[in-house]
């Protein structure tokens, strides 16, 4: 009696472990690459010139006109020429963060910079002031964020949901290189749908690494190595729709490791 309860006892293990491996088998099947830990590099914006002349008041959002996807930035402000006085306010949210004049002088040579923090999903404009009838203001400003994503203008862990409804049809964007580290992973997760798709990283206008993502495939990762620097590369990511009368919709999401 004894031995056969024992027996039940190693078949019950036994069949358990079967399918625990089965299951694991399964999860596993669903995804490719590994994920690694992620980290923050700088998101660096170019310089952009802006003019005011005579005795006006100009609003110029930092973010494009919307909300802050970061937690800080840094904003750079240069003087390139003019001589009017001249007041820059930060605001943000509407409320004066910080606020300086430069007194009319020589036409560069003032500069400005500001750390912000706790910023995410709020408005940041600089709104500057030219004091003289006449003469005019001429400056630069620039951008820098912290993030994980290697989408310019995402915040650290923030995602981008697409659909694509025919064959053919893709989704692009831009990958912003590192400045800290050569190595990334791009995770792509299915929605819904069941379309077959094509993921392709270009660099530099060439196919860096290329995978498919078949109808029974819900979540990859692809990972990238030696991608190289703002200075020395420029990438794309590509999913394309490779199914006729199908469609795909996916979150995905680019991280620097």
């Amino acid at each position: 009696m004894k031995k056969m309860r024992l027996l039940l006892v190693c078949l019950m293990v036994l069949g358990t472990s079967a399918e625990l491996l089965a299951q694991i088998g399964i999860s596993s099947a669903t995804m490719s690459g590994a994920i690694r830990p992620k980290i923050e590099c700088e998101h660096i914006w170019d310089w952009h010139d802006k003019r005011i002349v005579g005795n006006n008041t100009k609003d110029f959002a930092m973010w494009n006109g919307g909300e802050s996807t970061y937690s800080s930035m840094t904003l750079n402000v240069e003087k390139t020429g003019g001589r009017a006085k001249t007041t820059f306010t930060l605001l943000v949210d509407g409320q004066v963060d910080e606020s300086w004049t430069w007194e009319n002088g020589p036409g560069s040579g003032y500069s400005k910079t500001i750390n912000l923090g706790n910023i995410t999903g709020k408005r940041i404009v600089l709104r500057v002031k030219n004091h003289s009838a006449t003469n005019k203001i001429e400056f630069r400003t620039r951008k820098t964020g912290m993030s994980n994503s290697m989408f310019f203008n995402k915040g650290s862990n923030e995602t981008i949901t697409r659909t694509i409804e025919s064959r053919d049809g893709e989704s692009r964007w831009t990958i912003t290189p590192p400045t800290c580290t050569s190595k990334g992973s791009i995770e792509v997760r299915r929605l819904n749908g069941t379309s077959s798709a094509e993921l392709v990283v270009y660099r530099n206008g060439n196919v860096f690494k290329t995978e498919s993502f078949p109808s029974n495939k819900s979540h990859t990762i692809i990972t990238l190595d030696n991608i190289g620097s703002r200075r020395t590369s420029s990438l794309e990511f590509v999913i394309r729709n490779i199914e006729t009368q199908k469609f795909l919709k996916f979150r995905v999401g680019a991280w620097y490791n």
